[in-house]
């Protein structure tokens, strides 16, 4: 009975999809066209299709491709649904013959199986949890082997998939095999799917210095930051919580001279409207594009960068960083904060957490880690300054604990590729 709701649900979600897709075609014509042209000899290569959403997926792919032993046996489709996850993924592997980055597209039954024809992949990597009916369907229909790596299911999600768990159970049996990011994601995937579990560990943990690079050029444009400057990086901010970073700011500016503030927004595409925001508050802001060729920066007292890809040069540079989407009124949920803990950074949160709430909650069981978590937007001014008095030496001892519980736990990647290999073996196919 459920089987049957659940394909009543396919046809109606076929049916609004596809009138969708009607009104779009004349729009979106050619580009349908040039989309199919990309993959259509694609078939007669021996694919893997890999599907991730945005960024912090993208940079699981990264890991993974970059890591993973005969890769040049291989043609790699990566699908991404994220615009800046394209970005990162297309600048990455813009110089492999065997990697083509997509954006995946409408998930209109006809469509999708189009798709996989000409794809014909060995087989499928799915990351994380984004859910397309037709395309995990059709690679059922067609017995195509398909993995869920990293999978999580927040707490809001578990309690809305637990209403209708005859649908989220469907889904999931595309899947030979589920590996959950932690054992509490483990104990919610139990729930809805009792074939091959495990737990192996979050691949966010994961991370690669993204210092590909002109680092000369960008050290010449803001070489008049002096050495003995304190910055405070708000990493991958939303909206009002520059408007924090910065009211607080400027209460430590007027205690401790050197200090300076940088922000790089998670969205660059408000960093114009959101410069003249902030300058309704404070004059001395500038706006730069790190990466466009221009005579050194005036640094001034607050910078906001209008780049992606250059985040471990800005934690580097950095004394704290404040990691977003943690304290924004609109948009919740929070950001990765392991590149910055890795590169041994003193790292801030708000209590909004919750797409990150097992590696927060793990890090916040081990004591003499540099990560402080605040329950209130108005604990921020106490927690940059506690740190600004810290000895040298304290300050050292954050940062070794911090490189060393990242690095510990690389070992997850590992196990992963260990398992992405074997599959290969099974497929029969090698160089």
């Amino acid at each position: 009975m459920n089987r049957f709701f659940y394909y009543i649900i396919l046809i109606f979600y076929n049916i609004v999809i596809g009138l969708v897709f009607l009104l779009l075609l004349p729009f979106k014509f050619f580009y349908f066209i040039k989309y199919f042209k990309k993959i259509y000899d694609l078939k007669r290569k021996k694919n893997i299709w890999i599907h991730c959403s945005s960024v912090g997926e993208a940079n699981i792919v990264i890991n993974i491709l970059q890591n993973i032993n005969n890769i040049d046996c291989y043609s790699f489709v990566i699908t991404v649904v994220t615009k800046n996850g394209k970005k990162v993924l297309v600048n990455f592997f813009k110089n492999y013959r065997n990697v083509l980055v997509l954006n995946l597209f409408f998930d209109f039954y006809f469509i999708s199986k189009l798709f996989v024809y000409f794809i014909n992949p060995l087989f499928v990597i799915w990351v994380e949890s984004d859910f397309w009916l037709n395309y995990l369907q059709i690679l059922k229909n067609k017995k195509i082997k398909t993995i869920l790596i990293n999978a999580r299911i927040s707490n809001s999600s578990y309690l809305r998939w637990k209403k209708i768990k005859f649908l989220l159970k469907e889904v999931l049996n595309v899947f030979s095999s589920i590996y959950p990011s932690s054992n509490c994601n483990l104990i919610k995937y139990k729930e809805f799917y009792n074939d091959n579990l495990e737990c192996i560990g979050n691949l966010k943990y994961v991370f690669r210095e993204k210092l590909d690079i002109k680092l000369e050029s960008i050290n010449l444009k803001l070489q008049n930051i002096k050495q003995n400057d304190f910055i405070i990086f708000g990493l991958s901010t939303h909206f009002g919580e520059e408007v924090i970073l910065l009211e607080n700011f400027l209460k430590l500016k007027e205690i401790y001279s050197n200090l300076k503030l940088i922000i790089l927004p998670r969205h660059i595409d408000r960093c114009d409207n959101l410069v003249l925001d902030l300058k309704k508050i404070y004059k001395n802001i500038n706006l730069v594009d790190l990466m466009q060729p221009f005579n050194v920066i005036n640094l001034g007292d607050v910078l906001i960068v209008k780049n992606i890809g250059i985040v471990s040069y800005l934690c580097k540079i950095s004394n704290i960083v404040y990691v977003g989407r943690s304290l924004s009124v609109k948009k919740r949920g929070g950001q990765n904060i392991v590149e910055p803990m890795g590169l041994g950074k003193f790292v801030i949160v708000g209590k909004n957490m919750e797409n990150f709430l097992d590696i927060v909650d793990e890090i916040m069981l081990e004591k003499n880690l540099g990560f402080v978590m605040l329950n209130h937007k108005n604990e921020l001014f106490d927690v940059i300054k506690g740190y600004y008095l810290l000895d040298d030496l304290k300050k050292n001892h954050y940062k070794i604990n911090n490189i060393n519980y990242i690095k510990n736990k690389q070992f997850i990647l590992d196990k992963y590729l260990s398992i992405i290999e074997s599959i290969m073996l099974e497929n029969g196919k090698t160089c």
